[in-house]
């Protein structure tokens, strides 16, 4: 949840009856005058009553992200960035944070994407994954700097050979040799079509499993300042589109603080 503020990358439903209506007003004593004697009738379904309003605000360019985790593999670092092997297609300029697997690095390094391209043939036969990714380190504290370079020294060689690229030289490299797996954390933009206090549904073309939890937040138009929560996976609809299948995703907020609720509470007054 940290990290929300840096990984922001610069760059058919039931109608409710209506008050005062029979349903909504049936009582037990009423219950209690039907006849005893019948037998094999259908019990009648009642719609779930839920217990926050919900707003349409498809269109308004309300985001939600959410933050992913991948592993993937250092193939060199150095102490300004480093080279990652990994299946996800990334860009230049986007943010993500990555946590080397190794007891010498206990903290996070943010970094920014400055190249991608696919990976060698040989790489692709060996680890049979897809994309080489060279990252900035931002940021770095000297703390962290230390532990980066016990980590360069303890996995790794100096690898002397000269980039035929149009990037910048930077600091020597070191080629990693074990202790070469990372956690890569990076977020995805989904938009909002349904809202209330207590959840929202977004359109993804990503598959969910329903109860899983993420780190999440609410980007609300004119408003730099996101609402943040754990997003539960209440639910997962498919829809074909255009020969495509995305999902309309309903998800519930957990741990939502009171101040960001206000904030909440006082945009969907609005609508």
């Amino acid at each position: 949840m940290k990290f929300f503020g840096w990984l922001k990358s610069k760059g058919s439903r039931g109608e409710e009856a209506p008050k005062g209506s029979s349903v909504r007003r049936e009582t037990g004593q009423m219950r209690k005058q039907e006849p005893n004697h019948q037998h094999n009738t259908v019990q009648q379904s009642y719609p779930h009553k839920r217990r926050f309003k919900r707003y349409v605000v498809e269109g308004m360019e309300i985001e939600a992200k959410m933050v992913f985790a991948e592993i993937v593999e250092l193939f060199n670092v150095s102490t300004g960035g480093a080279c990652i092997i990994t299946t996800k297609t990334v860009k230049p300029g986007d943010n993500i944070v990555l946590r080397i697997t190794d007891e010498s690095m206990n903290r996070p390094l943010k970094c920014t994407i400055i190249w991608e391209q696919e990976a060698e043939e040989d790489l692709k036969a060996r680890l049979g994954i897809f994309h080489k990714a060279g990252v900035q380190f931002r940021g770095v504290t000297p703390d962290t700097l230390i532990q980066l370079k016990d980590y360069m020294r303890g996995s790794g060689v100096p690898d002397d050979k000269k980039l035929d690229d149009a990037y910048k030289p930077s600091a020597l490299r070191f080629k990693v040799q074990k202790n070469e797996k990372a956690v890569m954390s990076y977020p995805m933009n989904y938009p909002v079509k349904k809202l209330s206090l207590g959840g929202m549904l977004v359109e993804s073309d990503r598959e969910f499993q329903v109860e899983q939890r993420y780190p999440m937040a609410i980007f609300l138009p004119d408003d730099n300042h996101p609402i943040k929560f754990q997003g539960r996976i209440a639910s997962q609809i498919p829809v074909r589109n255009d020969q495509m299948i995305n999902y309309d995703v309903g998800i519930e907020f957990l741990n939502l603080a009171a101040h960001d609720k206000s904030r909440l509470n006082k945009f969907l007054a609005l609508l």
